[in-house]
């Protein structure tokens, strides 16, 4: 088996069309959160809406910060993964985002969920996880 390369990797073009196949809002959020911070599946679920804000940062520009906790690391538990909305290609997903997160906030607003509650609920994520282990091995078969 041969090494990956870094050309091998998902491209956004790759991302849309997973994203495609999700079966709802929720699912597609976790690909995009996935997609822009990096996050393991296991840190991607524990987030919540208190763990999401938009900021600016010290040029001006509008970003959604992402705080990921990892138990990998004992010295800084949290890291803040900034995504940029005038990125042409994340910042797109970063909007598509924000008005899901809006969205369950309101939700929170009526008293139908609680803000404290996981974006991404753990049993459909952990089958998106099987499903996008198995969508990668197909991806990486093709080469």
């Amino acid at each position: 088996m041969r090494r990956l390369e870094a050309h091998d990797a998902l491209r956004y073009e790759d991302i849309l069309r997973i994203a495609d196949q999700a079966k709802n809002d929720r699912d597609k959020a976790l690909i995009y959160v996935l997609w822009l911070t990096g996050a393991r599946i296991s840190e991607a679920l524990r987030l919540t809406l208190d763990d999401v804000r938009i900021d600016i940062d010290e040029d001006g520009r509008k970003v959604l910060v992402f705080e990921i906790f990892t138990l990998k690391r004992k010295d800084h538990p949290t890291r803040a993964i900034p995504v940029y909305l005038d990125h042409p290609q994340d910042g797109q997903l970063a909007k598509w985002l924000i008005h899901y997160f809006k969205g369950l906030a309101q939700k929170e607003l009526n008293g139908s969920s609680q803000i404290s509650e996981a974006l991404i609920n753990r049993s459909t994520g952990n089958m998106l996880g099987e499903f996008l282990s198995s969508w990668m091995k197909d991806y990486i078969a093709t080469f």
